[in-house]
């Protein structure tokens, strides 16, 4: 019996075919690692801030009464004053984070790609590190002409559940949330929030990303970016 044997050119062109199958196949794997550890950072880094919150409030009373009433750096300070006591902070920056010791030190993009601003040199806004290697920064509530914000709530806090690492985009590594009284702290996209919608700020691919954060937090996973 003949035996037939493959040639180098066959043998180059199968392997070059599993190569290939092999980066895609880990590529969909290593994504998928990064949306779960998203959605549990997310999750853990809620839960510290609702706990602070709360403890904040026994101490000092409820947000909306701290006498905070705009976007500015005294607003962003007192609520580092009444809040800081209650988070365990790996890094504590203040309101000029110009070296990126806290949070990125350049432009965060909307899901869409469009660019959008840079907070580390925002003096409105306070900027920390979590224990658990999230960056957070806190503002003050609505500002005349502020989009993203209301007259309702007293305060928003940003979260950044990979810190200074890319890709730096809102409803993908970057999430917001917004305080209301009576309903404490709440994921931006959800029903109370009167600016967004998960549904056109965050399911689209060329929304905005704001309201991802109330995805993640009801749905548990990261769909809307497939």
């Amino acid at each position: 019996m003949k035996l037939r044997c493959f040639t180098l050119a066959e043998v180059l062109i199968t392997l070059g075919i599993i190569g290939i199958v092999a980066a895609i196949t880990m590529s969909t794997i290593m994504q998928k690692i990064t949306e779960k550890r998203t959605v549990s950072q997310l999750t853990a880094t809620y839960s510290i801030l609702s706990r602070a919150l709360r403890l904040a409030e026994e101490d000092n009373g409820t947000v909306d009464g701290w006498g905070c009433i705009k976007q500015d750096k005294a607003c962003a300070e007192l609520i580092a004053n009444n809040l800081k006591p209650h988070l365990k902070l790996l890094l504590d920056c203040g309101t000029n984070d110009s070296k990126g010791k806290c949070i990125y030190n350049g432009v965060y993009n909307y899901k869409s790609g469009s660019p959008l601003q840079n907070y580390a040199t925002a003096d409105w806004a306070y900027k920390v590190v979590l224990l658990n290697g999230t960056s957070i920064w806190w503002r003050g509530p609505y500002l005349q002409g502020d989009s993203i914000n209301s007259s309702k709530n007293s305060m928003l806090i940003y979260v950044d559940v990979n810190a200074q690492k890319k890709p730096n985009v809102i409803g993908i590594d970057m999430f917001g949330f917004e305080y209301y009284a009576g309903s404490g702290l709440v994921p931006l996209g959800s029903p109370l929030s009167t600016q967004f919608s998960y549904k056109t700020a965050c399911l689209p691919k060329n929304s905005n990303g704001w309201g991802c954060a109330y995805y993640i937090m009801n749905f548990k996973n990261m769909d809307y970016l497939h």
